[in-house]
């Protein structure tokens, strides 16, 4: 059934103490018949439009609370992963569990981007090297000898690595 707010509820049973049937009911609102006896059926167990029946199935094992700890504890890298988060914080729920939870609360899980530290101090000389060679042009760049680099991991490993964050802020330092 489709949700319905508790003013419609509320004029379907005034509809139907006017002794209105199902179906003029239904066609004056602009709902479905089979929906309206559904209305009706409820307000005579409950007398009360704002009533909603409780959720059926297992009750979530992390509330909003715990969700706002695993966030934070992703955003400031205390743990690399879902996986740690569990470990670390919440043994007894699956990391399926978790990831869906984030996912709710807003967070996608992507491969995170290479993307090299660079300090502010290396920041700053770069920015003032470009500054000092911006007016070069390609016959000063052709005396320029290139030499061959060599890959070299100070910080990660060379595998895909996974991280969690709110969309639009995959860069951020």
């Amino acid at each position: 059934m489709v949700y319905m707010s508790p003013t419609k509820v509320a004029r379907v049973v005034d509809f139907r103490k006017l002794n209105m049937s199902d179906r003029e009911i239904a066609q004056t609102i602009g709902i479905h018949r089979t929906t309206v006896a559904r209305i009706v059926k409820r307000f005579d167990k409950s007398q009360d439009p704002y009533y909603v029946n409780p959720k059926t199935g297992c009750p979530c094992k992390l509330d909003v609370r715990d969700v706002h700890v695993a966030a934070r504890m992703l955003a400031k890298t205390e743990a690399a992963n879902a996986t740690e988060v569990v470990k670390k914080a919440f043994p007894e729920v699956s990391r399926h569990t978790l990831a869906r939870r984030l996912k709710e609360f807003g967070l996608v899980c992507r491969v995170r981007r290479s993307r090299p530290y660079i300090s502010p101090a290396n920041k700053e000389k770069h920015r003032l090297w470009a500054m000092e060679h911006v007016g070069w042009t390609v016959e000063d760049w052709k005396r320029v000898g290139f030499s061959d680099e060599s890959k070299f991991l100070l910080f990660k490993s060379d595998s895909r690595q996974y991280a969690w964050f709110h969309p639009g802020q995959a860069l951020d330092e």
